[in-house]
Formats: structure tokens, sequence, C-alpha cells
């Protein structure tokens, strides 16, 4: 929970850089709130017969809205750690079905293991042994 609070608290912060795991652990919070919602109105929309959709439409729309700067703060971080320019690699979003493939690929490359162009390594990451 506390890579989830350290990013909203970072929620404009785009220099630097975020591990493997501060990302996922967002991304992942993230979907299960999103399905909670779902579930919880899809349970009430059975138990009751009312056509919910449209409320769960937007409690999801204002949930993504109120995430949607810290989700693009940690990913060009997450990019940083991985040696890649935030500005160049998430315009791939916008590439239909290879774009996101791609960049899911590098969400899930593991970060360089020594400071880079972006900082030093983050807080918590693995680091690099020496003998």
């Amino acid at each position: 929970m506390e890579y989830y609070t350290n990013v909203l608290k970072n929620y404009a912060e785009f220099r630097g850089r975020a591990g493997r795991t501060e990302f996922w652990v967002f991304m992942g919070i993230n979907a299960a709130i999103l399905a909670a919602i779902a579930g919880n109105l899809l349970v009430i929309e059975w138990l009751t017969g009312l056509a919910l959709y449209p409320l769960f439409a937007v409690l999801a729309g204002v949930y993504s809205l109120g995430v949607l700067m810290p989700s693009i703060a940690v990913s060009v971080r997450r990019l940083h750690d991985t040696g890649k320019s935030a500005r160049t690699w998430l315009q791939l979003v916008f590439v239909p079905i290879v774009g996101p493939i791609a960049l899911l690929y590098v969400f899930l490359e593991a970060g360089q293991i020594e400071s880079n162009a972006y900082g030093p390594i983050p807080h918590g990451a693995p680091r690099q042994l020496t003998c």
C-alpha cells in the first residue's frame, strides 16, 4: 500500500525513476478498485433488477480521471528507470495494437541497475552485487 500512496503523493513528479514494483502495485490496485466498483454494482443490479451500468460508467470515469495524472507520472518514471525517454515511448499508446504491447513489454523490463541520466536507482530496487 505504501507504493500506492507514494505514487499519489508524487502525482506531478515526472523526474526520477520508479521501479517495477512501485509501478505494478499502483496499476494493480487501480485495477482492483475498478473491479470492486464493477463487482459491487453488478451484485446490486442482480439483487434489485435496476440497470446500474450508467452509475458504473460515472464512478469508474471519476476514479480514472482522479488517478490519470499519477498514472502518467509513474509511467514516465518507470520508462526512465529502464533508460528510455518517456517523450518518445509514451506516444506508442496511440499506435493501434502494437504500441500498447510494446509499451507493456518495456514496463515489464528490469530497470537499469546503476544510476542513469534520469537519476539514481529507485528506493527499494535491487542493487548490483559487487564482489
